[in-house]
């Protein structure tokens, strides 16, 4: 029982602890009516690039994975008009995607491809 106790004090010390270390984290700062208080959490131009690649990777995956469905499901062809649905208005996220690559001044012609082969 003594354990018991121990164990539980020690997990509310660590979690007081944690809560702690958090509450300091968080800005404290109040504002008053007509200050401004610019935050710059922007992403550098590497993260951009890395969120961008990752954002297109799993864009190929989505289309790859819906090309890869059947035209039909149990002698039902509506199936096969809603995948081709969703490959219709992904295009659209596709050229969005390719656009933000442009302006971030990435190489994307494989990508470009890609989307002109939906």
């Amino acid at each position: 029982m003594n354990e018991e106790i121990l164990k539980k004090l020690g997990y509310n010390n660590i979690a007081l602890e944690m809560l702690l270390k958090r509450e300091a984290q968080i800005n404290t700062e109040v504002l008053m009516p007509g200050e401004y208080n610019p935050v710059n959490n922007a992403p550098d131009d590497q993260a951009v690039e890395i969120i961008l690649e990752n954002l297109k990777t799993q864009f190929t995956t989505l289309i790859n994975t819906i090309k890869s469905l059947p035209n039909e499901h149990d002698g039902d062809d509506y199936f096969g008009k809603l995948k081709r649905d969703l490959l219709h208005v992904s295009f659209d996220v596709g050229l969005k995607i390719n656009s933000l690559m442009t302006q971030a001044g990435m190489s994307n012609n494989d990508f470009e491809e890609f989307i002109n082969e939906m």
